[in-house]
């Protein structure tokens, strides 16, 4: 006969083989990480989602959510973001005094999030109004609208002679995200128009990545 302690060795493998081990397979389930990853893909005029606007300010930043002067996009333009490929958005202010701007709206839809990653591509110029040279320098930042203090926070800002990407990831969220799941960015170029020069910018892509806990029970 085999021993008790044998008996309970074999009751403890048991236990773990049929119990534990599928149980902790079920809490990896209903506790899976995801990912869901925003862009202008298949967007067209007029959007009641994720929208993206040609506009002007007198403030770098702005002080309002709301631009000076702000069109959203046509859908020619709409095709030029859908996918990092060196085709490009681009605006420019013929007004003195104010900063040529690109925004975009996007809107959120998972709960539970822990990370969002927001990137964009592109870059600042003062010249124009013709696409071409910028002798007066490059610069651009990106912002994002701060709903508990309605202003527009920093995300980051370059000075490259082209395409570089301004990418950063926000752990806390709450500020950034409404209850209608709505979050702002905003492009804008570092030099006033005078005209001329003119204020300028460009953007190829702009993405936002969201991960989040899912509660998958199947």
């Amino acid at each position: 006969m085999k021993s008790k302690i044998e008996i309970i060795g074999i009751l403890v493998m048991v236990f773990i083989l049929f119990v534990l081990i599928p149980l902790s397979f079920s809490i990896m389930k209903i506790f899976a990480q995801d990912i869901t990853v925003y862009n202008f893909s298949s967007i067209t005029n007029p959007s009641t989602t994720h929208i993206a606007w040609n506009g002007t300010d007198t403030g770098l930043p702005p002080s309002n959510l709301i631009l000076l002067t702000e069109n959203e996009l046509k859908d020619v333009n709409y095709d030029k973001l859908d996918n990092s490929d060196n085709t490009r958005i681009f605006h420019f202010s013929g007004t003195a005094s104010r900063y040529a701007s690109q925004k975009f709206r996007f809107q959120i839809s998972e709960s539970s999030i822990n990370k969002i990653n927001v990137s964009w591509e592109g870059y600042g110029c003062f010249g124009g109004p013709s696409p071409g040279s910028c002798p007066g320098g490059y610069g651009v930042r990106l912002y994002i609208w701060n709903f508990t203090t309605s202003t527009w926070g920093i995300v980051g800002t370059h000075s490259s002679s082209g395409d570089n990407n301004i990418t950063k990831a926000f752990t806390s969220t709450g500020d950034f995200i409404n209850g209608s799941g709505d979050m702002f960015l905003l492009a804008e170029s570092t030099t006033a128009s005078t005209p001329p020069p003119y204020s300028s910018i460009w953007t190829d892509y702009v993405v936002v990545r969201v991960n989040y806990t899912t509660t998958d029970t199947t």
